[in-house]
């Protein structure tokens, strides 16, 4: 069926992370950044989009994993 066409977009996403050392344990730490510019943009294949619902804006997510 005909469909309105979505403009395109780019999103900056970051994401960094280290392993550190605490006695016999490791300690991992991951932090993720994902559309920093929090740019409004539709999924082209996303049903949301017909009734004007946008992706996602800025998410920031941090974990710590502790292994043992």
């Amino acid at each position: 069926p005909p469909e309105k066409t979505t403009p395109g977009h780019w999103t900056l996403n970051l994401q960094a992370g280290n392993q550190l050392k605490a006695g016999k344990n490791a300690v991992k730490v991951l932090f993720q950044a994902n559309n920093l510019l929090n740019v409004r943009y539709y999924d082209h294949t996303s049903y949301y989009r017909l009734i004007d619902v946008p992706e996602p804006g800025r998410n920031l997510t941090l974990m710590i994993a502790l292994d043992f």
